[in-house]
């Protein structure tokens, strides 16, 4: 298997993070996905958040060719993160919960179709009593006056549950390893 590259120069880290990303047993055409997305990340992080990587597979009669076309974009400022709908959280609280924005786990995340992003902020609201939360999938809107990428993720808290009642065996733990600590939740709190 063969890796090509055209398009915009991709430099030689990214190069090297791709190739050492090469999934071994995977088929030409889901590593070539793989990569690309690895690609795109890695562009993202370094500010291109415009960046475009499209995987093409060419298979000869001895050897197959993986070629990444790369368009990196102009190189941003910045990301903003806001949370459209939050009330019962504040917004740093929000952020907190998410990996650091602009970072390569930030992207890789939002690249997911905000699915990894949704998950960590339903457990955030899950701790505040929030279990009926929606998030929805993250807007992107790339800003070039200022370079700065806005995220805005959608958000519908749902009712706040509270603890009703609450009944446990006297003795928590597992064999061998002694008891668990009791839980602290009362009775009419979130």
């Amino acid at each position: 298997v063969e890796l090509a590259w055209t398009g915009d120069d991709p430099g030689r880290k990214l190069r090297e993070r791709v190739r050492e990303s090469w999934p071994a047993l995977a088929a030409p055409d889901v590593a070539a996905t793989q990569l690309a997305r690895v690609a795109l990340v890695e562009l993202q992080a370094e500010g291109h958040y415009q960046a475009r990587v499209e995987p093409t597979v060419a298979a000869g009669a001895e050897t197959v060719k993986v070629t990444l076309q790369v368009e990196r974009g102009p190189r941003g400022r910045g990301v903003d993160l806001r949370f459209e709908g939050a009330r019962a959280l504040d917004q740093a609280a929000l952020r907190a919960a998410l990996p650091p924005p602009g970072g390569r786990q930030f992207f890789e995340d939002l690249n997911d179709r905000g699915s990894a992003l949704a998950d960590l902020l339903r457990l955030r609201y899950a701790g505040a009593g929030h279990l009926q939360v929606r998030v929805g999938a993250p807007r992107r809107r790339f800003d070039p006056a200022t370079g700065r990428l806005e995220v805005v993720v959608p958000v519908r808290e749902g009712p706040v549950s509270r603890v009703a009642s609450l009944r446990l065996p006297e003795e928590l733990g597992l064999p061998g390893l002694g008891a668990a600590p009791r839980p602290k939740l009362t009775a009419g709190q979130p």
